[in-house]
């Protein structure tokens, strides 16, 4: 995961493990559609490397928070961002769900 992240980050990207099976990923200066591309090289990365090297297919499931006009609690994008993360795996796994202010979640990509 971390050789995947490195491949896929920009410089000026921050990641870092959240949790157990998680991470957090801070993407400055992008945009929906430029998040959703680096989930879509993410995911393609993944897909590669487990079934050759570990024998298993992984799923990668991922929550998108958009920073907006008015945010001003760091803690509450990240809510948004994990409530994203757990609309994705309730809706199957192996997507990207981005949450909105009203912590709606929309289904933009699924790897096939």
């Amino acid at each position: 995961m971390a050789e995947q992240l490195r491949q896929c980050l920009r410089q000026t990207d921050l990641s870092c493990r959240w949790g157990g099976e998680e991470f957090l990923v801070v993407l400055p200066q992008c945009d929906r559609a430029h998040a959703a591309e680096v989930d879509a090289r993410l995911r393609a990365g993944l897909a590669h490397v487990a079934p050759a090297q570990l024998g298993i297919a992984l799923t990668f499931s991922s929550g998108l928070a958009l920073l907006q006009d008015g945010d001003a609690d760091l803690q509450a994008l990240v809510r948004r961002a994990d409530a994203a993360l757990y609309a994705a795996k309730r809706a199957g796994r192996n997507r990207l769900c981005v949450s909105a202010a009203s912590r709606s979640c929309d289904e933009i990509a699924v790897s096939p």
